[in-house]
């Protein structure tokens, strides 16, 4: 054993009072600390983000170019299978129009079954419940001491369970 290990530790000069000011001072500085840290990461991620959508819109606008000289070449194919050319880009007009309804209704169909974040939800309404058990599990296991001369409350008494009668004595 060492010396240091056999020696009892000194007791801590500060009031129980400046003990929980640090308490909470170091707390604060913690949240502080970490709201800078995700303020940098969604940061970051937003930068990266944007890149993607410009990406993206790029990639759409070309595709929809593309999509132009498509109809272009479908339509100058009826005209060379012997279609006028008028008819013929009457008919790729429909096809085009028929695949956007089709595909129009399939969307419609999917954003109908988009619903609430059921689990996140669940997961947020335990976490404050248990929050909730735990401060007043904490309150109760620590009486707080009021100074003399506060108006703080009186401690709540507890309730009658549901599904018995409370009976005073008259």
């Amino acid at each position: 054993m060492t010396q240091d290990a056999a020696r009892p530790a000194a007791p801590d000069p500060r009031s129980i009072q400046q003990l929980v000011e640090d308490a909470v001072t170091d707390a604060r500085v913690l949240v502080e600390q970490q709201r800078a840290l995700a303020r940098a990461e969604l940061t970051h991620s937003a930068v990266r983000a944007a890149v993607a959508a410009g990406l993206v819109v790029t990639a759409v606008t070309l595709l929809w170019f593309s999509m132009i000289a498509l109809l272009v070449a479908i339509a100058e194919g009826f005209v060379g299978a012997g279609l006028p050319r008028w008819g013929a880009y009457l008919l790729t007009f429909g096809i085009y129009v028929i695949v956007a309804v089709v595909l129009a209704g399939a969307g419609a169909l999917v954003a109908r079954r988009i619903g609430p974040p059921r689990k996140a939800m669940a997961l947020a309404r335990e976490t404050v419940a248990e929050v909730r058990a735990r401060v007043r599990h904490l309150g109760r296991s620590q009486p707080t001491e009021h100074p003399p001369g506060s108006t703080a409350a009186a401690p709540s008494t507890p309730s009658t369970p549901p599904g018995s009668s409370a009976v005073s004595a008259s």
